[in-house]
């Protein structure tokens, strides 16, 4: 399967180039339209991608979208790759390959509020488990994982009350442009100092 590979330590600017993957891998899953669907319906669903792969998307408020995101980060093995994309006047991408499982929890807690508001795309990374958590700006989460991830990602989906679909619409119109005022951008950079994540500027990006 075809996982981010963020990288191993922050020693220099790695070429990550996460922007272009999730613009290219994550949009057209919003694109596709189910006919007949309920766009302001909450719900999962999952696609088989190969016989030993499986992606999940999920649609929710920000609070359980968190919820699932934490419920999986609890249980994955450390350390934890992070990319957050910020979208700025121009759009910041910061990297960590090795981040340690309680400060990602923080993290998590710390931009809750923040979820599906046009601020940020934000991916969490497991090498070991074969996992990657994405969750896009517009509050669309998918789990992209081996099959044998399929029943926890499916429990912590159904935990916080969702219902399985045969399919997920997208989100009806473009986000509003995220407002960057200074309690948001303080948090922001308060949080992405404490992962101690690493600038990719936007010609490498």
């Amino acid at each position: 399967m075809k996982l981010l590979h963020l990288p191993s330590a922050p020693v220099s600017a790695p070429r990550t180039g996460f922007r272009q993957r999730f613009k290219s891998a994550l949009r057209p899953i919003l694109d596709r339209v189910l006919a007949g669907s309920d766009d302001s319906a909450a719900g999962f669903a999952v696609r088989v991608i190969t016989p030993e792969t499986r992606y999940v998307t999920v649609r929710a408020d920000g609070p359980r979208l968190i919820q699932i995101v934490i419920e999986l980060v609890r249980n994955l093995p450390q350390p934890l790759g992070v990319a957050l994309v910020a979208y700025r006047a121009e759009p910041e991408e910061w990297v960590h390959g090795t981040v340690g499982r309680g400060r990602v929890l923080e993290m998590l807690l710390g931009l809750g509020d923040l979820t599906g508001r046009g601020h940020f795309d934000l991916a969490i990374f497991s090498q070991a488990q074969e996992m990657e958590i994405i969750l896009d700006r517009y509050g669309v989460l998918e789990v992209r994982g081996a099959s044998w991830n399929l029943p926890h990602i499916r429990g912590a989906a159904l935990a916080a009350g969702l219902e399985e679909r045969k399919s997920i619409s997208p989100i009806p119109g473009a986000a509003p442009p995220p407002i960057w005022d200074s309690a948001t951008t303080q948090r922001v950079a308060h949080l992405r100092d404490w992962l101690e994540l690493v600038l990719v500027s936007a010609r490498d990006a």
